[in-house]
């Protein structure tokens, strides 16, 4: 890939447009970009990297914010790189996002990112993606590959030539991608750990169950288990230990068992003896009580008796009181009656009233209705020539818009023009030079056949002798011998000069013939513009047509804009006439409903007033009849004659309850008293504190027994449970320490833990086959800048068994014939090591990617800590770089090579803000 023209606007630094000519630079050779510090040099590599790939070259470069702080609003931000790549042209260029200022109105939209590839068939490609895949399938690298190729960046590799392993790995994992190595060694780490805690808590597991065994310091037992809880005893040993330890308890806990039966079957024998006795006890106490209450209940129930026969003649009173509530009960619906008139009469009143003040309020509307309508009608008729109006300037808007489209359409052609004219310029220009080239170098061949020729007589004239005649005219005298030519050319020479001077002028009549072809393509295009232009009869010369167009254009946008405005004024109007017919028939339907309204209410004004005058008769025939002023009086005095009505009642029920009660309660105690008689009649007497204390001695001695078999029972539990757990845990435990020997041995492998050797992990060796590539394509480099003097050598072998090695980085010394490491080396020396490992890197990146070949190349700085010799070494291994077509651009502000590179493209800082670039050629 090499640049032919990139053209930076608003970009980074620079503030407008920026066009810089790398084709004038050459096919290969060394060129100097230099200028002030922070003017935008490496911003040159930056727009060719975000060209090709919409990225920039640094890390802390983000591409949305490469808009240069110093341009204009208007100005937008592109960046646009024409470039060769095997024989066939491009053309890329691309936008970030940034704000921009809105075409129309004030304030700023975001201008999304784009891009545009232009292909050597001519087509263009404007997706994104698509321009992204094509620059990659077209350059064969990605944008990462592109950096490490084209851009030599000192203090990056500065880095990789004083690193030690650990820091070598990363630089190293970002160029060739070894993470999935890394994560392997990671993985196998974690799997392994993993593992170990697994074992970890396994055996911890079944070290708690071992102490959770149960065993009685009695037991012969006992001693074996203590050496099980100490660790040791085998599982398998455990297992067994208590299987017997369970036999013995089992057959403990069948004894204790029987033991504990025939101590319940006594003590049930002298409990069912004490609950006979208490019983006993229990029935003469109720049989004391019974004959107690007996003797008070007697006399009460004769005083009971008295007080009921005393309400029992209270009972014709009550039902007199209760005929009086019958007859209020009946008068009750008239008064009822008598409420719902007077609540008919106010209501019918209300209505009444209400329907004078809406029959009075219709009458308003109907007269302000009737004044709106006449208002419509004549409004009405003011708009009846609104759509003949609209028909009209739409026609005429009609028209304009197809001139409209006529003027743009020939401006499109005009541009268009300017391009195919501006391509047929470069093609004459490009004729031009390769014409002139020819030129000089014709001269220059026949300027060598004529030496050549004069050399060839110089020599025949050396052989003449006076009196013998000259082989070329005869003649025997030879006064004016031909002289040699001083460093004439050889005839190789001079052929291949005449076949140089061939080839260019073979060059140029092929580039003639392109110019030819595309001066008629432009004479053709030209015509066709002419002959539309004087379609249009502008009474205007073809110079002066972008003018004239722009200017009919502007014409046209205020005929359109003035139409338009017209238009909708008629718009406006045909609206409103609907509008004033929608609201004329609407109107007339309220005049109607308000009219039926109207005759509505007046018939309803009678209906009330005939009502109201018959309820007030019925009113007062009610008034008359009834004893009280209303339902609430008469309800009042019905509620207290109720109320006595049922006091009565309560006390005569509450005396003939209280009395049949107390009768009740003395038949109960007779009979009671009699059966008690009969159940204690011939009973002998036990003594229940002696039957008791016999039962607490033998409920303590079960109690023993009891508590006895609970401790081995549990105990049975616990073991069974411990048994089944280690029997569950046993075969766990086996796989799990095989599995860890295994895991372990190829976790220690892949992270170089292997007891005795060096620490080299897995992604550390993969490295080192790159590794050992970089160095050999980097000292071919390194031996031309150091004269001979150093090669890079990988150290084979580690300082210590305790660090990370496999990547550390010796330098040979031919000159005494040691090896020592490169941090001794000066800075001077430091510099053309990093920077032979760069190269050596591009070299290596550019042969695994395919065999890419870059032919622009970037160094960029690091010239400045060098001596005369070694600046002169360095400057002659770039120089060998940049045979073979190759261009190789140094950033430097280093001031001698100002004086050493003729090329150099010079960036400054200018004082209105933003920078510049001037390419020079001395």
């Amino acid at each position: 890939m090499r640049p032919i023209r990139l053209v930076m606007s608003a970009f980074g630094p620079y503030a407008g447009k920026q066009e810089i000519d790398f084709d004038k630079l050459g096919v290969s050779g060394l060129y100097l970009i230099t200028g002030d510090t922070g003017a935008g040099k490496t911003t040159i590599f930056d727009g060719i990297k975000y060209a090709l790939y919409g990225e920039a070259s640094g890390n802390n470069r983000d591409s949305s914010m490469l808009r240069s702080k110093y341009a204009d609003n208007d100005t937008p931000t592109t960046v646009e790189l024409t470039f060769v790549n095997g024989n066939k042209q491009y053309t890329v260029k691309r936008n970030p996002e940034y704000e921009r200022k809105k075409a129309r109105g004030n304030g700023f939209t975001k201008q999304s990112a784009g891009a545009e590839l232009v292909l050597p068939d001519g087509r263009v490609e404007t997706n994104k993606k698509v321009v992204d895949t094509k620059i990659e399938e077209i350059l064969g690298v990605n944008d990462a590959q592109f950096s490490q190729i084209a851009m030599i960046a000192q203090g990056d590799f500065l880095k990789l030539l004083l690193a030690d392993t650990k820091e070598r790995q990363k630089i190293l994992r970002n160029i060739f991608k070894t993470d999935i190595y890394l994560e392997f060694q990671d993985r196998v780490k974690s799997d392994f750990s993993k593992i170990k805690d697994e074992l970890k808590i396994k055996k911890v597991s079944v070290d708690n169950d071992i102490k959770n065994i149960g065993c009685s310091e009695e037991n012969a037992l006992y001693i074996e288990t203590q050496k099980a809880k100490n660790g040791e005893l085998s599982v398998v040993e455990v297992i067994e230990l208590i299987n017997k330890i369970i036999d013995e308890d089992t057959q403990k806990s069948k004894l204790l068992y029987q033991q504990t039966e025939k101590s319940e079957e006594k003590i049930s024998s002298i409990t069912e003896i004490i609950s006979k006795a208490e019983e006993q006890n229990k029935n003469r106490e109720l049989l004391a009580t019974a004959k107690n209450k007996y003797e008070q209940a007697l006399p009460k129930s004769e005083e009971l008796k008295k007080l009921y026969d005393i309400e029992k003649q209270k009972e014709p009173i009550t039902q007199e009181i209760e005929k009086n509530v019958t007859i209020l009960e009946q008068q009750l619906n008239d008064y009822d009656e008598l409420d719902l008139l007077e609540n008919k009469i106010k209501s019918n009143s209300n209505n009444l009233e209400k329907c004078k003040i809406d029959c009075q309020t219709n009458e308003t509307k109907l007269a302000e209705y009737n004044s709106s309508l006449k208002s419509y009608e004549k409004e009405s008729s003011e708009l009846e020539n609104s759509s003949e109006n609209k028909v009209k300037f739409s026609t005429e808007l009609e028209k304009i818009a197809a001139k409209e489209t006529e003027f743009v359409s020939l401006q499109e052609e005009i541009k268009n023009l300017e391009i195919i004219k501006k391509a047929f310029l470069t093609a004459q220009k490009e004729y031009s030079v390769a014409q002139e080239k020819a030129t000089v170098k014709k001269e220059i061949a026949d300027k060598m056949r004529l030496e050549f020729n004069s050399e060839q007589a110089g020599i025949i004239a050396e052989t003449l002798v006076d009196g013998e005649p000259c082989p070329v005219c005869g003649s025997c005298t030879h006064p004016h011998k031909a002289e040699k030519a001083v460093n004439a050319p050889t005839e190789s020479e001079v052929k291949k000069s005449e076949k140089d001077a061939k080839d260019l002028q073979d060059k140029a009549n092929v580039l003639s013939s392109k110019a030819g072809e595309k001066k008629g393509i432009y004479d053709n295009a030209k015509n066709t513009a002419e002959n539309n232009f004087e379609k249009l009869k502008t009474d205007a010369d073809f110079e002066n047509a972008e003018t004239v167009i722009s200017e009919k254009l502007k014409e046209i946008s205020e005929q359109k804009q003035d139409l338009n405005l017209k238009i909708a004024e008629e718009n406006k109007k045909s609206g409103r006439k609907a509008e004033i017919l929608k609201l004329t028939e609407d109107t007339k339907e309220k005049i109607s409903k308000i009219n039926e309204s109207i005759t509505n209410l007046k018939t309803d004004i009678s209906s009330y007033s005939a009502a109201i005058d018959e309820q007030n008769k019925r009113k007062e025939n009610l008034r008359g009849k009834l004893k009280f002023e209303n339902k609430t009086a008469a309800l009042n005095e019905k509620s207290k004659l109720e109320k006595k009505i049922e006091q009565n009642k309560a006390e005569l029920l509450k005396a003939e309850n209280a009395y049949k009660e107390c009768e009740k309660s003395v038949n109960e105690f007779k009979t009671q008293i009699t059966q008690l008689n009969d159940i204690l009649k011939d009973v002998e007497e036990i003594n229940i504190d002696e039957k008791k204390q016999e039962r607490d001695t033998v409920s303590k001695e079960k109690k023993q027994i009891t508590d006895l078999n609970n401790i081995i029972t549990q105990r049975i539990i616990a073991n069974n449970t411990v048994l089944k757990n280690l029997s569950a845990q046993a075969a766990d435990l086996a796989k799990l320490e095989e599995r860890w020997k295994l895991i372990n041995s190829l976790s220690d492998t892949v992270n170089g833990n292997i007891t005795g050797k060096q620490k080299i992990t897995l992604e550390t060796y993969i490295q080192t086959a790159f590794f050992d590539k970089i160095i050999a394509r980097a000292n071919v480099h390194l031996m031309k800048m150091s004269g001979s003097k150093y090669d890079l050598k990988r150290k084979d072998v580690a300082d210590n068994l305790s660090s990370k090695s496999g990547l550390d980085l010796n330098v040979i010394d031919h000159y005494n014939g040691t090896e020592r490491s490169v941090k001794s080396l000066s800075g001077g020396e430091s510099f053309i090591a990093s920077l032979s490992l760069a190269l050596g890197l591009s070299d290596e990146i550019q042969a695994s990617a395919g065999g890419i070949k870059m032919e622009t190349m970037f160094v960029d700085e690091g010239f400045g800590s060098l001596d005369e010799e070694i600046l002169r070494q360095a400057m002659q291994a770039l120089s060998g770089l940049s045979e073979n077509n190759r261009l190789v651009g140094i950033i430097s502000h280093v001031a001698e090579l100002r004086s050493e590179i003729d090329k150099q493209l010079v960036v400054t800082k200018e004082k209105s803000g933003g920078s510049k670039v001037e390419l020079k050629l001395n």
